[in-house]
């Protein structure tokens, strides 16, 4: 069972499929990097035809402790729509074959941002929504960073900035690069 993928995740490590690199001829022995020739990975985003990935990163998790397990690592546009998303590993010029693999992965909706300034009562991010107040009374919840376990609410909001309720701030703000979820209730 995978975790699911959030929407456009700007955490790479977030974005990462795993799948075990097993042989075609027995189905169960695992394969190292050495064996494996060249990579083929392909996505299909709620059944529609597979095509190439943003970024075709496969990287081994451990070739000593965890031998033939691997991992995609998918950019935040290949996660950029909510629904299914499914992986399809295979490899070409190994000396083995290995067997293809299909993962699927559950893309959900969220509302992540990057910081770029944080105080008590305001904290600027990438959000793009120009609508005056569209986040108004969401909730400002740090994914990333010192300021994790706080929430605070949005009293105010244009492109960019977020004004905090003065109730609800934080006592320790986002830094500079943390992400942030904004919760709509």
């Amino acid at each position: 069972m995978f975790k699911p993928i959030f929407k456009s995740d700007p955490r790479a490590a977030e974005r990462r499929v795993y799948f075990d690199a097993l042989t075609l001829a027995d189905m169960k022995t695992p394969l190292a990097d050495a064996s494996l020739g060249t990579w083929v990975v392909k996505i299909s985003k709620n059944g529609a035809d597979a095509g190439d990935p943003s970024v075709t990163s496969v990287v081994e998790v451990d070739a000593t402790d965890a031998l033939g397990v691997w991992y995609v690592q998918l950019a935040a546009a290949d996660v950029d729509t909510v629904g299914t998303v499914v992986v399809i590993v295979s490899n070409t010029d190994g000396s083995v074959v290995m067997a293809t693999r299909r993962i699927g992965v559950e893309i959900r909706e969220a509302h992540l941002f990057t910081v770029t300034s944080a105080t008590s009562t305001s904290v600027v991010c990438n959000h793009v929504k120009s609508t005056a107040n569209f986040w108004q009374n969401a909730l400002v919840v740090p994914v990333t960073g010192t300021a994790v376990g706080q929430v605070a609410k949005v009293a105010t909001s244009s492109t960019g900035t977020l004004g905090l309720d003065a109730e609800a701030t934080f006592a320790l703000p986002p830094s500079n690069g943390d992400i942030i979820e904004l919760v709509v209730r």
